[in-house]
C-alpha cells in the first residue's frame, strides 16, 4: 500500500491509522446510481452554470502522468470564491506540454454540502499541503478542506466541506493547465434540483478579473 510512507513515524509503521485514513477517503460514487440529468461535462470556459448536486466529469483520459502543483483559493469581486488546480504534464518526470487536464471527476453532495474532486493521471503532488490549508481558513464558503493520501497508483482525492446551499461551477482551461471550481453563496445564486440553469452575468465594473484570477491572500 502505497500510503504506508505517510504514516510512519520514527520508523513505526501505525497500520491503524492508514487503515482509517483508507476507510474515510472512499472512492468516488459510481455513475450508475445518478440520474441523466446529473451528470455533466466540464466546458472549456466559464459559463455561469452552477450546480448542487451531481457529477461533473472532464480531462483526458490519454493523459497519464501529470502533477497537481498547486491548489489555490480566493474570495471574487463577483461573489464566488474561486478554486484553482493548477496541473502539470509531464514524461519521465520532466515537464511535458499538454492541452488538457487529466481525466477528472468532481462529485457534488448537496445534502452533506462537501465536493470530491478525484484527478486521474497517475497524479504526483507537488505543492504545500500546509500552504493550502491555510489559504482556506480564510474562505467565508468553504468550511474544512481534506487532502488525502493517494491511495491508488492512478488517482488522487481531495474534498472541500462547504456552507449549506452553496452551488459550485465546474470548468477547464490551458496555458497554463488548470480546473476551476467557483462555489456561490446560497443568496447569489438561484438554482432548481437537478436543472443547470444560468444566472445573470454581474456588472462589468463588478467583474475586474480575467478567466483565472487567484492571488494568494
Amino acid at each position: 500500500m502505497r500510503s504506508y510512507s505517510l504514516v510512519a513515524r520514527s520508523g513505526i509503521l501505525v497500520f491503524s491509522q492508514c487503515l482509517a485514513i483508507w476507510a474515510y477517503a472512499a472512492p468516488t460514487p459510481p455513475t450508475s446510481g445518478l440520474k441523466a440529468d446529473q451528470i455533466h461535462v466540464a466546458q472549456s470556459r466559464k459559463t455561469e452554470t452552477y450546480i448542487r448536486d451531481g457529477l461533473v466529469v472532464g480531462g483526458d483520459r490519454a493523459i497519464t502522468d501529470v502533477a497537481v502543483t498547486g491548489i489555490r483559493r480566493a474570495a471574487n469581486p463577483g461573489g464566488f470564491d474561486r478554486i484553482v488546480i493548477d496541473l502539470q504534464g509531464s514524461r519521465d518526470g520532466e515537464p511535458a506540454a499538454v492541452t488538457r487536464p487529466p481525466y477528472y471527476q468532481v462529485a457534488l453532495n448537496g445534502l452533506e454540502n462537501r465536493i470530491s474532486v478525484t484527478v486521474w493521471g497517475n497524479p504526483r503532488l507537488n505543492f504545500d499541503a500546509k500552504k493550502v490549508q491555510e489559504a482556506f481558513k480564510k474562505s467565508a464558503l468553504v468550511e474544512q478542506v481534506q487532502l488525502f493520501p493517494r491511495l491508488e497508483d492512478d488517482t488522487w482525492t481531495f474534498s472541500l466541506k462547504l456552507k449549506p446551499k452553496s452551488p459550485v461551477e465546474v470548468f477547464e482551461l490551458s496555458n497554463p493547465l488548470r480546473v476551476i471550481l467557483d462555489i456561490r453563496g446560497s443568496g447569489n445564486v438561484k438554482i432548481a434540483k437537478n436543472v443547470r440553469k444560468k444566472s445573470k452575468p454581474a456588472p462589468k465594473a463588478k467583474m475586474a478579473i480575467s478567466e483565472d484570477t487567484v492571488s494568494e491572500e
